[in-house]
């Protein structure tokens, strides 16, 4: 009964509500973006350079949204967050409609859109095994996984119907909406503890205070050697994730010579198969070689994307997304609930700020590297070589001891 325990836990609900309307409003603003790009200049290095100014920023932010978050409430720096995103992202529409967004004031709205972005991911991870009892922390892990797989389904459906019947610029000004609801949602979480202070109490300045405190996470990441190697998997997922989001509307678009309501399928049918692996994992006892199987699940999406190059029918392409998803979907709260666990909570902030700058690099970097592989190439064919990269993780993965044998007497 541990899923209904789950539900009476007020403030986890209240932040999971909040990032989930979020990831909503994400996931069909940022498909918004990349079509208004797309379909503008019908250059995919623009895609690339587009993806690289939002993620990008938020490597370097990462590190610093660490030390805040250890050092301040993580509420209110997810609040301030969602707050000055959403106020980014209703601002791009505007000026859209104007006439006065040039490529390289967009690039600007999205780097500092990017720089904000780490309070919500860190905090959230650093926040939320103080929301519930531990037994329960592997099952939030899962629920809020699933929330977010909830909006990954049905964000990009509604965002190509947007784009479809209304423009890119309306998907793109309510994902600006949805992040001022999250931060509603979170000025009524009260019982995260303020924040730890770290460090000692001798006076340094400013500067000198946070570079020991990105040394202690460093190392601190360093000696565990099982978060190492997860984030080391992230990074390399991250990569091939970001060349997707490039990939996949110009396998649309000049492939299939189809709209932004078919993107949105594909997508919409990556999320179904997801929701449903996530929700099966809930009912599945996974404390026990916990690294088999998220190698495995890592398998199955990398198997299935590589066959996207094989196929020739629109269905038949939408199935194997679904499969992707279905097999791909559980992965996240399995590490990120193994993650949690091996951390220290005086760490948390840090540790979780350095692998998200880490990891968050590898979305940028992917779309920029297929914004130029994609001049020589077909989208599909990238498609199928991206599967190929996730299978080698796997195996990688598989051959990794300690992941491998990553269970629950390890905690």
């Amino acid at each position: 009964m541990k899923n209904g325990r789950i539900l009476h836990q007020r403030d986890f609900v209240l932040m999971t509500a909040g990032t989930g309307l979020s990831a909503l409003g994400d996931q069909m603003g940022w498909m918004a973006v990349l079509w208004l790009v797309m379909t503008h200049s019908e250059s995919s290095a623009q895609m690339g350079v587009a993806g690289l100014c939002y993620g990008l920023p938020s490597v370097a932010a990462g590190l610093l949204a660490g030390v805040l978050v250890d050092r301040f409430s993580a509420l209110r720096l997810m609040v301030l967050d969602n707050v000055g995103q959403g106020l980014l992202f209703v601002t791009i529409p505007m000026l859209y409609r104007m006439h006065v967004l040039p490529f390289w004031l967009l690039c600007v709205l999205l780097m500092c859109a990017g720089t904000l972005s780490p309070l919500t991911s860190v905090g959230a991870m650093t926040v939320l095994p103080n929301l519930v009892p531990n037994e329960l922390l592997s099952k939030a892990n899962a629920w809020d996984e699933a929330l977010w797989q909830g909006a990954y389904l049905t964000g990009p459906l509604i965002g190509g119907a947007l784009i479809a019947a209304t423009g890119a610029s309306i998907a793109i000004l309510v994902d600006g909406l949805s992040f001022w609801a999250c931060a509603l949602c979170l000025v009524f979480v009260k019982h995260a503890p303020a924040g730890a202070r770290c460090g000692d109490n001798q006076p340094r300045s400013r500067t000198n205070r946070f570079v020991d405190d990105i040394v202690i996470g460093v190392k601190g990441l360093l000696s565990l050697k099982v978060v190492l190697a997860i984030t080391l998997v992230a990074l390399a997922l991250n990569l091939a994730c970001g060349q997707l989001d490039v990939s996949l509307p110009l396998l649309v678009h000049r492939e299939w010579h189809r709209g932004g309501a078919t993107l949105g399928i594909l997508w919409t049918a990556y999320g179904v198969g997801s929701l449903v692996g996530t929700t099966v994992m809930t009912f599945i006892k996974t404390d026990v070689c916990r690294g088999l199987w998220m190698s495995a699940m890592i398998a199955g999406m990398g198997g299935s994307l590589s066959l996207i190059t094989l196929v020739r029918g629109f269905w038949l392409a939408v199935l194997l997304m679904w499969t992707a998803g279905l097999c791909f979907g559980p992965y996240a709260p399995l590490a990120r609930t193994i993650v949690q666990e091996q951390v220290s909570e005086g760490l948390r902030g840090r540790v979780f700020g350095i692998r998200t700058a880490a990891i968050g690099a590898g979305v940028p970097l992917g779309s920029l590297l297929a914004g130029g592989m994609l001049r020589r190439m077909s989208p599909s064919t990238w498609i199928g070589v991206t599967g190929a990269g996730i299978l080698c993780v796997a195996v990688v993965m598989l051959a990794v001891h300690d992941i491998r044998i990553s269970d629950a007497s390890t905690r």
